[in-house]
């Protein structure tokens, strides 16, 4: 028999978590379990800046997951259930719902297809180009993931390339990590490649700051 050791709190999640886990980071777990376990976090005026501070989860990588579990119609961002300043709010659902333009879908062989087939997109031509800057040979769901990018969030070719040579860059080779830092960005308006390319010299300068301030 095994039994829950409650002691003084309870973290109450929805049975439909279940259904994602296999798709769940371990980022992704962390940061669910910590919002589900104290709600004051969802009303906090930046609710990813004060789960970072509570799990050690960076910043970016909490948004990421935020966004992974609105795709999922776990929690949703509600403007009206914002605090007193105006913040909206993380709350988590009692069940799944759709959330428009969260989370990329999954596609269906014919699907798929079409996609990579649209000459006007170039798509064979990029996942030529992503094989190479990721060093290795896309298997199924990792095409899924371009196509979701390109047909789903609109962005162009150029856009993904900059992002996957940025996650290279960062030690992250896993589409995974691609998919929900895309996410993130879209949710954050970051849409086009300029404008990435801006964002993410930012975020690598502040790497490298961060990690000469370690080596000291």
């Amino acid at each position: 028999m095994i039994c829950f050791q409650y002691g003084n709190g309870v973290a109450v999640l929805p049975a439909a978590v279940t259904e994602h886990l296999k798709k769940a980071a371990k980022n992704d777990l962390i940061v669910l379990l910590t919002l589900a376990s104290d709600e004051s976090l969802c009303r906090a005026a930046d609710p990813a800046a004060a789960l970072s501070a509570k799990t050690g989860v960076a910043v970016s990588d909490v948004r990421a997951s935020l966004s992974f579990w609105r795709g999922t119609g776990l929690i949703a961002s509600e403007e009206a259930a914002g605090d007193e300043a105006g913040a909206p709010v993380e709350k988590a659902v009692a069940a799944p719902k759709i959330i428009a333009d969260k989370g990329l879908p999954e596609y269906s062989s014919a699907e798929l297809t079409a996609i990579i087939d649209d000459k006007s997109k170039n798509v064979k031509e990029l996942i030529r180009e992503c094989e190479h800057v990721m060093g290795k040979i896309f298997n199924r769901a990792e095409v899924g993931v371009l196509a979701g990018m390109i047909d789903h969030l609109g962005l162009d070719g150029e856009y993904v390339l900059v992002l996957l040579t940025h996650c290279v860059k960062m030690g992250k080779k896993s589409m995974r990590y691609v998919e929900k830092t895309a996410l993130s960005l879209f949710d954050d308006g970051i849409t086009d490649a300029k404008a990435l390319a801006d964002y993410l010299r930012r975020i690598e300068a502040l790497a490298e700051v961060e990690g000469q301030i370690r080596a000291l």
